[in-house]
């Protein structure tokens, strides 16, 4: 994903509108208009990297590197980030008990999704 693409994502995903960006901007004593904010959303233009490096700020990314160059391979939420660095702190023990949840969350929406007509698919058949 391009800067622009990934800047106006985390904007989203913080829930600020482009005009709580221009006014975080205006303290920072930056002055763009909203439209100059969409340009750099749609990738017209780019920050310089002075006012790029305050919208990391503003968008609390903090490892601008690894968001940036990282994300254009991975399509992750931030909250899924975290999940994801958890998980690494986990013992290898650990790690298989998570995974095990997820296979059980996973087959419990599967089955919700297809017991319809009551059958349960996870019901051994005899035949």
């Amino acid at each position: 994903m391009d800067i622009g693409t990934l800047l106006k994502l985390k904007r989203k995903e913080l829930n600020l509108s482009v005009k709580q960006v221009v006014d975080s901007l205006k303290s920072y004593n930056i002055s763009i208009s909203e439209k100059t904010l969409y340009g750099w959303e749609n990738n017209y233009r780019q920050p310089d990297a002075d006012t790029f490096l305050i919208l990391c700020a503003i968008y609390q990314i903090s490892n601008v590197l690894g968001y940036f160059l990282n994300e254009q391979t991975k399509d992750y939420s931030t909250k899924e980030s975290i999940l994801i660095k958890k998980y690494r702190q986990l013992t290898a023990e650990q790690q298989g008990a998570v995974e095990n949840n997820i296979d059980y969350f996973i087959q419990v929406n599967k089955k919700d999704e297809t017991t319809e007509n009551g059958e349960d698919p996870f019901e051994n058949k005899v035949g």
